[in-house]
């Protein structure tokens, strides 16, 4: 695993990934609540599978470089610690989802949804040209 995310191709990959996510959610019509229009629809349909594609980065960056305790581990970089904030934060809003029932609970779901907003900022990480910036 320490090979696998170490290498070029993964980070390029998961970079592609941030990008396309965030121009689907620029693309979003967020006055369309119901999520009728096909734009919507195919980006309700798409966000599991980025979301999916970032809990397993996430657990295989934290298996391969341990989580906390220790030099070079995965929240010893600042950077890991935005990454974190926006995964669990999606990792709950799933979760949450998945539980609630009812448009009331739905509405209260909202701060944790805007916390996808900060999905772009994880580039700041992986582009060093943006990090000089």
């Amino acid at each position: 695993m320490v090979w696998l995310v170490n290498q070029k191709w993964f980070d390029m990959f998961i970079i592609a990934c941030i990008l396309f996510n965030s121009v689907l959610m620029g693309a979003k019509d967020y006055t369309d609540y119901k999520d009728v229009t096909p734009v919507n629809r195919f980006i309700v349909q798409t966000n599991p599978v980025f979301n999916t594609i970032i809990y397993v980065e996430c657990i295989l960056k934290i298996i391969a470089m341990g989580f906390y305790f220790g030099q070079h581990t995965y929240l010893s970089e600042a950077w890991n610690w935005l990454d974190f904030f926006v995964v669990a934060s999606s990792l709950m809003d799933d979760i949450m989802s998945l539980v609630s029932s009812g448009q009331g609970a739905a509405k209260g779901l909202s701060s944790l949804r805007a916390v996808r907003l900060l999905r772009p900022l994880r580039l700041l990480g992986k582009v060093p040209a943006i990090k000089v910036l």
